[in-house]
């Protein structure tokens, strides 16, 4: 599916010019240095402007974004799994279920035994 999206939205490219090559000249071996000359599609300005930013947008900022939000998610996951595991190491296996109510009665029964 990602592959058919990204062939249909860059489609365009393979029209926005075509090749030409040099008239004849007098050298037996090379008949010129082909050169691209741009189509319709390819000098007008909604195809220079607005194509060219929106494909580089979706192509490289968008993933980048996605790539910055789905990692900083991960990494606060594995951190809060990483110290809920060393909470139940540990013996306390309450604090790590995240239950307020057990969390500062435990918490008052901690002050009192230090007291």
């Amino acid at each position: 599916m990602v592959s058919l999206l990204a062939a249909a939205v860059t489609a365009p490219e393979f029209f926005d010019s075509h090749v030409v090559m040099p008239p004849h000249s007098p050298n037996v071996t090379s008949q010129g240095i082909p050169h691209p000359v741009m189509t319709s599609l390819g000098k007008s300005a909604a195809y220079t402007v607005g194509y060219k930013y929106a494909n580089q947008t979706l192509f490289t900022f968008v993933p980048l974004t996605l790539l910055v939000v789905f990692n900083s998610l991960l990494i606060g996951a594995v951190r809060t799994a990483a110290r809920r595991r060393h909470l139940m190491a540990n013996g306390e296996h309450q604090l790590a279920t995240r239950n307020p109510r057990h969390e500062r009665h435990l918490l008052g029964q901690q002050r009192i035994t230090v007291r």
